[in-house]
């Protein structure tokens, strides 16, 4: 019986000692792989959870200021006796309590969804005589009492957040709502200042928050013909044509780029937040990993 020789030997051992190096490499390669996607995620989770806190911040901030606008015996007295000097009463103090709390405007329609009186009543973009019965935030309003919606102004193109509340007489009847704007800007400026990027979709799942430009107005998923039946009839926003969104699991594709995810919802709206991370990103800190298990 032969024996291999030793040349023969020595060239298997070269050959289990390549290999295991690949291997390893390998391993280091596919190990940091994972081990940035992990931390990744565990960032950004922590990012989503502190951007969702800060949002349902923002959109309750306001919540109050209707409620204390329909105690007013002014914007009541526009609605009840609609006298000139009623109506200069409430445009005053519409004026005064949306100067004071920061909100964009605010303004009292009637039980029809005509606009009586309006924060902006001096100016060229006025509310006053435009009718919002089509706003969800209306009828839920008189139906409910309250109602809250997001979307792009009808009358100044400027997107904002609408909280109203349904003004009653003594006996209980409504006599009209009041609705207040709240402009989010300022919290996607806050997740800008600290370079995060943020994605809210709304109850359709429309982007309508972004600090990516190009992807506002663009879904999630594809929309059913009953959702953009009800986006076209509440005139809630024109829908972005150019921006194809594709989701994979924790992965987001969009216009040729890809992101790592992680995903909250709300507790006040039945908004989803999304915060990002490119793949770029997550590369760069796999190679950071490898420089730390590398020798020397």
């Amino acid at each position: 019986m032969s024996s291999a020789s030793p040349a023969n030997t020595a060239l298997r051992a070269r050959l289990l000692l390549l290999c295991g190096l690949v291997a390893c490499v390998l391993a280091l390669a596919v190990g940091s792989w994972f081990l940035a996607r992990l931390i990744d995620s565990r960032l950004l989770q922590g990012e989503a959870q502190q951007a969702r806190a800060d949002l349902d911040q923002e959109l309750s901030r306001l919540r109050f200021f209707p409620r204390v606008l329909a105690d007013d015996p002014r914007l009541e007295q526009a609605l009840t006796r609609g006298q000139p000097a009623d109506i200069l009463a409430a445009n005053r103090s519409l004026a005064s309590i949306s100067a004071q709390s920061g909100a964009a405007f605010s303004f009292l329609m009637d039980p029809q969804g005509e606009t009586v009186a309006s924060s902006n009543y001096d100016q060229p973009t006025s509310f006053i005589g435009k009718n919002y019965a089509f706003r969800p935030y209306f009828t839920q309003a008189m139906a409910k009492g309250e109602g809250t919606f997001y979307a792009v102004g009808a009358t100044t193109g400027v997107p904002g957040y609408f909280l109203a509340r349904a003004l009653s007489d003594d006996v209980g009847l409504t006599q009209g709502v009041v609705v207040v704007k709240l402009d989010l800007e300022s919290f996607l400026a806050r997740s800008r200042a600290v370079q995060n990027r943020l994605l809210v979709a709304d109850d359709l799942g429309v982007l309508v928050l972004s600090t990516e430009p190009g992807f506002l107005y663009a879904p999630l998923t594809p929309l059913s013909d009953g959702a953009l039946s009800l986006a076209e009839q509440q005139r809630r926003y024109v829908l972005n044509p150019s921006a194809v969104l594709e989701t994979r699991g924790a992965w987001l594709r969009a216009d040729g780029s890809e992101y790592l995810t992680a995903q909250t919802n709300s507790s006040v709206e039945g908004w989803t937040l999304l915060a990002l991370r490119t793949r770029g990103d997550v590369f760069n800190r796999r190679h950071e990993f490898q420089k730390m298990f590398r020798p020397g």
